[in-house]
């Protein structure tokens, strides 16, 4: 192997999640969350610690407190390389994991639901084998959409409709639709229905012959109040709730035919090594071009071409690289339109049309 070659395969190697300590669709949403907390700045919390801290006892870590920063931050640096690089990546997302947690617990007021949603997926995907489905973070994702449906419920605000009102006083849509059931009458109708939605979208985790459609749901209510609240993430909430919900693809072994009517030049074996990384598609010579897939059943054509792309590590870093960039960088009215453009787009890309299929026939059956 050359010199070329061996960077090319190094380079590759945040691309790659097969083959390694973790099922791949858990393994892609641990790369992803750590470069998530890169791009919002999160190396920047490693000082002043412990400072108010919710464990007091971290108090006596004050007469080192320069030691006790750098020690979180170098690990915190090494823990992130180790992941990108697939250098024991279940030992690496648990230190990650407990470093989030650490800073959470030196320091009150860096306290957020989405850096705790993180540290706690790092942890509950690094306590999965290689070949386990992370029921464990499907388990958290139950607890956080009841949690936050039952936590709304409680509140007498959200269930007058005073919240919603107020909140959205200033949205036009809701303005208008105010004007016809009232502030209070159409805020309490919100507030009801977005109870009504994370309870069920909560319940609806626990089946595993639904789960596709719970995390379809649970996307286009996220991907929805971005575009109806006019780009609002909460923090990075948004965007971590969509990366750990990738745990729950289906990554299955059986790649992908691509049919070509004639043999691969050296170029197209070259980019298909790089788009390719994971070893998801198979070159095959047939008298037509398309796609092909044989897996609990036969795709073809555009389910073929979707099924892999949900399995493609390009399509989850190019989506998140977007979604950052465009948020962050580009004005508001341009990135608002390009960024609820793209997420629509995944939203439609994303229906369980087979897992639908396949449960309704069974209904039918039985």
């Amino acid at each position: 192997m050359g010199i070329s070659s061996k960077v090319l395969d190094l380079s590759l190697r945040p691309l790659r999640v097969t083959g390694q300590e973790m099922y791949p669709a858990t393994l892609m949403m641990c790369k992803l969350l750590w470069f998530l907390l890169f791009a919002s700045y999160y190396h920047t919390k490693f000082q002043g610690l412990p400072h108010l801290p919710l464990l007091p006892i971290l108090d006596i870590l004050r007469p080192v407190e320069g030691l006790y920063n750098s020690t979180l931050k170098t690990a915190y640096w090494l823990g992130g390389f180790a992941l990108l690089f697939n250098l024991r990546v279940r030992l690496a997302a648990f230190m990650l994991g407990v470093i989030v947690l650490l800073i959470i617990l030196s320091d009150r007021t860096h306290y957020r639901n989405h850096t705790f949603i993180c540290g706690c997926a790092f942890i509950l995907a690094a306590c999965h084998k290689k070949d386990e489905r992370p029921w464990l973070l499907i388990i958290q994702l139950t607890v956080v959409y009841i949690a936050a449906g039952l936590n709304k419920l409680w509140e007498v605000d959200w269930r007058s409709g005073q919240f919603m009102a107020h909140w959205l006083r200033g949205n036009s849509w809701f303005n208008w639709f105010a004007e016809y059931f009232g502030k209070l009458g159409f805020g309490q109708f919100l507030a009801y229905l977005t109870i009504t939605f994370e309870v069920g979208m909560g319940l609806l985790f626990l089946s595993k012959r639904w789960l596709p459609v719970a995390v379809w749901c649970a996307v286009g209510f996220h991907i929805g109040l971005y575009v109806l609240l006019g780009g609002q993430t909460f923090g990075h909430f948004l965007q971590s709730a969509l990366v750990v919900m990738i745990a729950t693809v289906s990554w299955n072994s059986e790649p992908l035919t691509l049919r070509l009517p004639k043999p691969p030049n050296k170029l197209l074996l070259l980019f298909k090594r790089v788009l390719d990384p994971n070893s998801q598609f198979e070159i095959s010579v047939h008298n037509s071009f398309g796609f092909t897939q044989n897996e609990l059943g036969k795709f073809d054509g555009i389910g073929a071409l979707r099924s892999a792309t949900l399995r493609s590590p390009w399509f989850y870093w190019w989506g998140l690289l977007s979604m950052i960039v465009l948020h962050r960088y580009i004005q508001h009215p341009p990135g608002y339109y390009i960024t609820s453009f793209l997420m629509i787009s995944l939203f439609a890309l994303s229906f369980p049309y087979e897992t639908l299929q396949k449960n309704i026939r069974g209904t039918q059956v039985s």
